[in-house]
Parts: C-alpha cells; structure tokens; sequence
C-alpha cells in the first residue's frame, strides 16, 4: 500500500478529464491576436472582460492593443479614445476611466511596469 492521499492518481485524471471541457480563459487567446502577451495586455485584457463575453473582450483587446500596448501609450489617449476602442464590452464607460486611470499610476508610480506583488496591485 502507497502512503499519502489515497486514489490520488484516479483524482488526477478525472480531474484532467474535467478540464478538457473548458476553454481556456480569453487572456490566453491574446497572443494569438497579433499582441504581445505581457503584464500589462494581461491586466488590461482582464479588465476588459469583466461582465463581457469572451468574443468580445478579445476582439476589443485587439483593438485597444494592438497600437497601445504599454501604459505610456494608453495614458496619452483620451478618455473617449479608449471608450471607441473598447466599445461594446460591459460598462466601457466606467472601464475606460479606469484603464486611463490605471495607466497614469502605473507610468508614475512604477515606471511604466505593473507591479510584481499582489500587495503593490492593491
């Protein structure tokens, strides 16, 4: 008899079977979009997909990214700006404010990077 947690190997595989089911989230999606995958189009991209389905957060990450992928870039749009290259995803007013928002603290505060530790994201 195998010490440790027993049927851990039956566990496993169902749950590698479960999983298959799902897709994967779309923020694994945006490199394949012709945008570099890095913190910053991460953390964009899951903002935008709040409340918004899928097909769209990827389409409007495109959009946005694929011209202003650093927060330098964003921070220099307007408001608006950012809400036409967003729009339909939900809440693209509110949203927009933020990413603008987002982008100026981390320009700032950070140099340009998004922070490392969960507490500094805060």
């Amino acid at each position: 008899m195998e010490e440790g947690i027993p049927y851990v190997d039956e566990i496993f595989s169902l749950l590698r079977e479960e999983m298959r089911r799902f897709s994967p989230p779309v923020v694994s999606h945006i490199q394949w979009k012709r945008i570099r995958q890095t913190p910053f189009t991460v953390l964009v991209s899951c903002i935008l997909s709040l409340r918004t389905k899928d097909e769209v957060t990827a389409e409007a990450s495109v959009r946005l990214l694929k011209r202003y992928d650093t927060p330098e870039k964003l921070s220099k749009l307007s408001v608006e700006e950012i809400e036409s290259l967003i729009y339909p995803v939900g809440f693209y007013h509110t949203k927009a404010r933020r990413l603008k928002e987002i982008a100026k603290i981390l320009v700032e505060k950070y140099g340009g990077r998004v922070p490392d530790s969960f507490e500094e994201l805060l």
